[in-house]
């Protein structure tokens, strides 16, 4: 396995434990809760799959780092509207990888 893979790994791992505590600072009017993640690092994207209580507007917005550069960029997922359980997916471009996840409101 290779350097830049097992980083990958490493850091989709860490990603969604700090995640979750992000979601916990959340202020209180926020209506996502209980949010599971996935990442496909082949494709180098995640997935947020979260409980709205209200009609909230909502998406997972990942920060990529371009490689070489140490540049970010972001890239928004899909647009979920509550209440419910749904799922944003969110997808870095080519040659860069993923170094934050965020759920943002519209």
């Amino acid at each position: 396995m290779d350097l830049r893979r097992i980083r990958t790994i490493a850091a989709a791992a860490l990603l969604a434990g700090a995640a979750a505590v992000a979601l916990d600072a959340q202020p209180a009017a926020a209506a996502v809760t209980g949010c599971v993640y996935g990442s496909n690092l082949s494709l180098n994207q995640m997935s947020a799959t979260c409980t709205t209580t209200l009609a909230e507007r909502w998406y997972l917005r990942l920060t990529c780092e371009r490689l070489g550069t140490g540049h970010d960029i972001y890239a928004n997922g899909s647009l979920v509207y509550g209440p419910g359980r749904d799922t944003s997916i969110a997808r870095c471009p080519l040659n860069t990888e993923i170094v934050g996840t965020t759920i943002a409101y519209l």
